[in-house]
């Protein structure tokens, strides 16, 4: 349902639906939305790191937006899994942000994929009180689950909240800036808090994730 939704979304049919952009609000408020979210991200961080060690070398494949990490794993993925692959195709396909140039080493050591962090913009500034409200509490309990994450599984939690972060931020930015300008907080202030704790607490390793999340 949800990633129908945003491969629709994604696709350009969103512009101007109010009915369909009422489904995907409705598909974000549902319990357990975030949190289902966030688990699609991790997969793709196992996948690709499972394929990396395979072939013996670290950032050669590609996330849930690049051709190569999708067709190679297009055989073993679930039907829900394929429609998240179409979604993040297309948004890196319609998103360009970041602006392209260099890259952090985050992004071709495996530790940030950018199509992440696009899927989760596109989805925030759709919708920014449901998926705020969708990954406030996943987000939150991740980053206190793995303080020093170690291993592949534990990695992939903690970049894939690096990449959901990342996302939600850069959605929220111009109506931050606003906030701050009036004296508030903004409605992803939360995600802001978040970040900079997840920053100061940061193993070495991973500073490189909370970095790109900044980029």
């Amino acid at each position: 349902g949800l990633w129908l939704l945003m491969a629709q979304m994604a696709a350009g049919r969103g512009a101007g639906n109010e009915a369909l952009l009422a489904e995907l609000k409705q598909a974000l408020s549902a319990p357990g939305a975030g949190e289902a979210l966030l688990a699609v991200l991790v997969l793709d961080h196992a996948k690709l790191d499972a394929s990396e060690a395979a072939k013996g070398a670290r950032g050669s494949g590609g996330g849930l937006g690049s051709s190569g990490g999708m067709l190679s794993g297009l055989l073993g993925m679930t039907a829900e899994e394929v429609l998240a692959a179409m979604v993040a195709a297309a948004v890196e396909r319609c998103d360009r942000w970041p602006a392209e140039g260099g890259r952090p080493t985050a992004t071709t050591d495996g530790l940030f994929e950018v199509s992440h962090a696009r899927l989760v913009r596109l989805m925030a500034l759709l919708c920014p009180a449901e998926l705020n409200a969708a990954l406030h509490e996943p987000l939150t309990s991740r980053l206190a689950a793995y303080p020093s994450p170690s291993g592949p599984q534990e990695k992939a939690e903690v970049a894939a909240a690096a990449e959901a972060l990342a996302g939600l931020l850069a959605a929220a930015a111009p109506a931050a800036a606003a906030a701050a300008t009036a004296g508030g907080g903004g409605e992803a202030g939360w995600a802001a808090q978040l970040l900079r704790e997840a920053l100061a607490a940061s193993s070495l390793e991973m500073s490189d994730s909370w970095s790109a999340a900044l980029w």
